[in-house]
């Protein structure tokens, strides 16, 4: 899975690795830098030495609070569905996309990587690689201030995680070594879904889901505050969905996904504004050939 922020590269990522839609087979779309080309995670087919590899694109966190029970929810729902399409299919990491031209660790992005943090676990951030882009080496005084920004920001937020690796433009051998890396170290369960399990399924009682439900009922109560009632009976809707399983189909999701391994392995997640990325490896024998 792949995770960061809005114009960070997760498309672009993707699109370097000549990956095409699960479902369309086209390639996708790039982000304008200001509008994110993604809307909605979505899952993308690519090959790694001969070998299939699924890489969930994502959208960023960093909207609204309505917008990221929208994303989490979706998130976990193409986790569950990918794993009943074949009991074999592995989740192998994260891939968490940041972009180093950036003076500043954003708001947007601590709430990005903390989305992370929650929904891995303690023992899987091991399991996420991340990926700096927009580097300049155009200019020496630039480069360095960046190489100097990427050192601090790994001192103080990225100090668990598998490693960092930079990603310069169209830089496919960068790319594919992530992949490569993730596939090498040991699964581990995500959180999120261990926590599913022990809830029946009620993703707003695990811990990532707790805080986005949290953000939720200050949006809604902020929504009140200001009378606009419509936004605030649309929040409020989310916000009851977070506290039940949303249906049967999504019940049934869940309980083959647990019957499933679903693990995380060294690298790269998740989604919305942060560009998340999941790298989803082997046994894609059903999905590849099913058109589904």
């Amino acid at each position: 899975m792949l995770l960061g922020k809005t114009g960070s590269g997760k498309s672009s990522f993707i699109k370097l690795l000549g990956g095409t839609n699960l479902y369309t087979g086209k390639e996708p779309d790039v982000d304008s830098g200001i509008d994110s080309a993604t809307t909605k995670a979505a899952p993308y087919k690519c090959h790694l030495n001969g070998r299939p590899v699924i890489l969930i694109d994502t959208p960023g966190f960093d909207d609204s609070a309505r917008d990221n029970i929208d994303i989490l929810e979706d998130i976990v729902s193409h986790l569950l569905y990918l794993a009943r399409e074949d009991d074999s299919f592995p989740l192998h990491g994260v891939i968490f996309l940041h972009d180093i031209s950036e003076k500043r660790f954003s708001g947007s992005q601590k709430k990005t990587l903390s989305i992370l943090q929650q929904m891995c676990g303690k023992s899987a951030m091991g399991n996420v690689i991340v990926g700096t882009t927009m580097w300049y080496p155009g200019s020496i005084k630039r480069f360095a201030e960046q190489e100097k920004r990427e050192a601090d920001i790994l001192k103080e937020h990225w100090s668990r995680i598998h490693s960092t690796v930079r990603l310069y433009e169209d830089d496919v051998d960068a790319a594919a070594g992530i992949l490569t890396a993730l596939l090498a170290v040991p699964r581990v369960n995500l959180l999120v879904h261990d926590e599913m399990h022990k809830t029946g399924g009620i993703l707003g009682e695990t811990t990532v889901g707790k805080t986005i439900f949290a953000e939720g009922i200050d949006e809604f109560e902020r929504l009140r505050r200001l009378g606009k009632e419509k936004e605030a009976g649309v929040l409020e809707g989310l916000l009851k969905r977070l506290k039940n399983p949303a249906d049967m189909t999504f019940a049934e999701k869940l309980g083959l996904a647990i019957a499933a391994p679903i693990v995380l392995a060294p690298a790269a997640f998740v989604a919305a504004p942060v560009g998340v990325i999941y790298a989803l490896v082997h046994g894609a024998n059903k999905v590849f050939s099913g058109g589904k």
